[in-house]
């Protein structure tokens, strides 16, 4: 499984990171803003991917509902310092699987990655 993580913090890019490969994603990528993140995700082709909602250059809901439409077999799990209800209404509108709150708690991050391993083998097969 290949992971990409569209984050303008580096030490969230770099927790997240470790935690995915140890919990056993292959390769893990980063891109720091929204139009390199969507650029990454052409290239790519990854089969989750992990989008911040605040950036600089595009804000997340918009790389969301942009990927929805050219990719809309992603698997794709918000990241969010800021939960409330019409921000989560948002998101599942858009189209997102998953969401995490910042900070990010393990167990959080493994039920997000158990959804996607469950999509994978069924698209396997």
């Amino acid at each position: 499984m290949q992971a990409l993580i569209i984050d303008d913090d580096p030490m969230l890019q770099q927790l997240l990171s470790r935690l995915l490969l140890k919990q056993g994603v292959e390769q893990v990528r980063v891109a720091s803003g929204g139009s390199e993140g969507i650029q990454l995700v052409s290239e790519l082709e990854p089969d989750v991917l992990f989008l911040d909602i605040q950036m600089p250059d595009i804000d997340g809901l918009q790389v969301l509902e942009q990927l929805r439409q050219s990719h809309p077999e992603l698997y794709i799990v918000i990241i969010t310092g800021h939960v409330d209800v019409d921000a989560v209404e948002q998101i599942i509108r858009l189209g997102a699987n998953h969401y995490l709150v910042k900070p990010i708690e393990e167990n959080r991050l493994l039920k997000a990655l158990s959804g996607c391993t469950k999509l994978s083998k069924l698209k396997g097969q």
